[in-house]
C-alpha cells in the first residue's frame, strides 16, 4: 500500500483502487481493541468518538484519508488543557461501522453534523482538519456556518491540488474526462456498504507515526489490519467533491466569512520530476493552493511547519496545539488573528 506521506497527492489512491495489501515486519496486530471513546447512532450506523476537557469552543479534530482518530494523541491531551476536544472515525474506519453509499464529501459533512448532535456535543465548534480531513470544513461551513467558531487546515488537501493515481500524477479537475475515468473506475451503485478488502496485516509502525505513544501504535497496527473499504469509505468519485469545492469557491470570495482560520502547511515535501511533471511545477500548484485556503476568511493566518512533512500534527504537534489556541482565543476575545504570515 503505497503512500509517500510527502503531502496531499495521496498515492496510496492507486492502492486501495488495485486492492494491494499493506506490507511490514514486526510485532502482529491484535485481534481486537476496545474503542477507547463511545459509539454513536447516527441513523442506523454508529461512529466512534473521543472527547476529553471541557470549554467552549468544543475543538474537533478531523483525520487525514486512510487515517484514525488516534493520530491526534499528541494533540488532544493538550488542547484539552485549555478547552474541550474531540477526535472521531469516520464511517468505515477504526471502530466505526460502514457508511451509506454514495460517499464523499457531502455525506461525510453530514455524517459528522449528525454525529455531534447524537453525542450531545454542543457548538460552537472549531474544526481542524489534516490533509483529506481539511475538505470536510469547507463544505461544513456552507451548510452549517453558524455552528462554527473557526477553522485550522493541517496541510490540507485543495482541489487543485495534484494527485497520483494509479502512478500517474493529475490534476483531477483538468484531466481530460477519458484519461479520469481510466484513472478512476467508478463503482456502479449499489445498497448497502462499499464493497471492501481485507489488507495483509502491517506488523510494523513506521514513521511517522512511530512518534505516537505506544498504545497508539498498538490501534495503529489492528485498525490497519480491519478491512478496507472502499476508498476507505472518504469518496465515490475525487473530482466530483473537487468540483463541489471548485463551486463553493467561486460562489463567494470569502466562502469562511470572518471565521478565524489558519493555515498550517508542510515545508519538508518531497516532489520529484519523475512522475512526468516537474519538482517546481508540483510545488508551485501546491503552494497556490494553500496561499487560497488562507484567503477563504477574511481572518486568517497562513504558517509554516518548517521542519515538517505531511504529518505535521505528528512532527511538531506543538505548532498545531498553538494554532488551535490561537482560533480558540480569537473566538472568546473576539479579536481578530491579525495578519496572514505568508511564506
Amino acid at each position: 500500500m503505497a503512500d509517500r506521506r510527502t503531502g496531499p497527492c495521496l498515492a496510496l489512491v492507486a492502492a486501495l483502487i488495485a486492492g494491494l495489501p499493506a506490507r511490514g515486519r514486526g510485532q502482529a496486530a491484535p485481534d481486537s481493541v476496545a474503542p477507547p471513546g463511545a459509539l454513536f447512532d447516527i441513523g442506523g450506523y454508529k461512529l466512534h468518538m473521543k472527547c476529553s476537557g471541557t470549554g467552549t469552543p468544543t475543538v474537533v479534530l478531523l483525520h487525514g484519508f486512510n487515517d484514525y482518530s488516534f493520530v491526534w494523541d499528541l494533540v488532544q491531551p493538550e488542547v484539552s488543557r485549555f478547552t474541550r476536544v474531540c477526535a472521531y472515525d469516520r464511517a468505515g474506519q477504526a471502530w466505526s461501522d460502514p457508511g451509506p453509499r454514495p460517499r464523499g464529501l457531502a455525506r461525510l459533512t453530514e455524517e459528522l453534523h449528525a454525529l455531534l448532535r447524537s453525542a450531545g456535543e454542543r457548538g460552537p465548534f472549531v474544526l481542524v482538519g489534516h490533509s483529506w480531513g481539511g475538505l470536510i470544513p469547507r463544505v461544513y461551513a456552507s451548510r452549517y456556518r453558524a455552528d462554527l467558531a473557526g477553522v485550522v487546515f493541517v496541510d490540507a488537501t485543495h482541489e487543485d491540488d495534484y494527485l497520483e493515481v494509479r502512478d500517474t500524477l493529475v490534476r483531477p479537475l483538468v484531466v481530460p474526462d477519458s484519461v479520469w475515468h481510466r484513472l478512476w473506475p467508478v463503482a456502479p451503485p449499489s445498497a448497502g456498504p462499499p464493497p471492501s478488502f481485507r489488507p495483509r496485516a502491517p506488523t510494523t509502525v513506521l514513521p511517522p507515526f512511530d512518534r505516537l505513544p505506544a498504545v497508539d501504535q498498538h490501534l495503529f497496527l489492528w485498525a490497519r489490519a480491519r478491512p478496507v473499504y472502499f476508498s476507505n469509505g472518504d469518496w465515490e468519485d475525487i473530482r466530483d467533491d473537487f468540483r463541489l469545492l471548485h463551486s463553493l469557491r467561486a460562489a463567494s470570495p470569502f466562502p469562511l466569512g470572518d471565521l478565524p482560520t489558519v493555515v498550517l502547511s508542510a515545508m519538508q515535501r518531497e516532489d520529484s520530476d519523475e512522475s512526468g511533471v516537474t519538482a517546481a511545477e508540483q510545488r508551485a500548484v501546491w503552494e497556490r493552493g494553500q496561499e487560497d485556503l488562507s484567503r477563504q476568511s477574511r481572518d486568517s493566518r497562513w504558517i509554516q511547519a518548517p521542519n515538517s512533512g505531511h504529518d505535521i500534527h505528528l512532527i511538531e504537534p506543538d505548532l498545531v496545539t498553538e494554532a488551535i489556541r490561537q482560533v480558540v482565543v480569537a473566538f472568546r476575545s473576539r479579536t481578530t488573528l491579525c495578519c496572514r504570515a505568508a511564506p
